[in-house]
């Protein structure tokens, strides 16, 4: 299998978003035939790769984190982000609820295919809101997959059993490869929420004041791996 995914890293080129987003051929998700993945190589061929996924619903997609991939490059890393079927220039629908049967189903099966399209074979998975949801699902079941998970105010309806292997995991000893931020937002992502769960997963939730707060929390942990 690693053979197969060296195969196809040798066949992408050092950065196929020159043009701008790559439409990646999908099998096995009705209305689906193509994903729109946004994307940035510039740091190099053998540069680790970190994987952004993006919330749930109106103006969600894989351009939300473009103003990043600068950030990203300089800290040494290629970049992916996704847009989900539904969701920027991806055809097609994806379950809203934030259930684990949910987020491990489709949006785990397109996360593989368009990691085996890029010859990745292991990532950082970050995800907002829902995104972040299915990042800690693909890492709970994907480990192989994931060398480190972050997420930002996600959306996850799974308790404590739920995320013990992820726990375990990512998070079990003194250096985690887990990260959780979280901005307040009552109505939606209140921060008692985000305590809970950063309970759950064995971590220290890291309050933000915004997403450039986000983008340093996670740069910084970036650079710990």
């Amino acid at each position: 299998a690693e053979a197969a995914l060296d195969n196809a890293a040798a066949q992408v080129r050092p950065d196929p978003f020159a043009a701008g987003p790559c439409m990646v051929p999908v099998t096995g998700v009705s209305g689906t035939k193509k994903m729109e993945v946004y994307g940035d190589f510039g740091a190099g061929p053998k540069a680790p790769v970190i994987v952004f996924l993006h919330y749930y619903g109106d103006g969600g997609g894989g351009d939300n984190y473009t103003d990043w991939f600068g950030r990203l490059r300089a800290a040494g890393y290629r970049v992916l982000a996704p847009s989900f079927p539904g969701h920027g220039g991806t055809a097609g629908k994806v379950k809203a609820k934030p259930d684990p049967e949910v987020l491990g189903g489709v949006p785990a099966e397109l996360l593989t295919q368009m990691l085996d399209h890029f010859g990745v074979k292991k990532c950082v998975m970050f995800g907002r809101d829902w995104g972040g949801g299915v990042a800690f699902e693909y890492a709970k079941r994907m480990p192989q997959r994931v060398r480190a998970v972050v997420g930002d105010s996600i959306s996850f309806r799974g308790g404590a059993a739920d995320l013990a292997p992820l726990q375990k995991r990512f998070a079990n000893g003194k250096k985690k490869k887990l990260l959780l931020c979280w901005v307040d937002w009552p109505e939606v992502h209140p921060v008692k929420k985000g305590r809970a769960l950063a309970k759950d997963c064995g971590v220290k939730l890291r309050e933000c004041g915004g997403q450039g707060e986000v983008l340093r929390e996670t740069l910084k942990f970036l650079a710990g791996l």
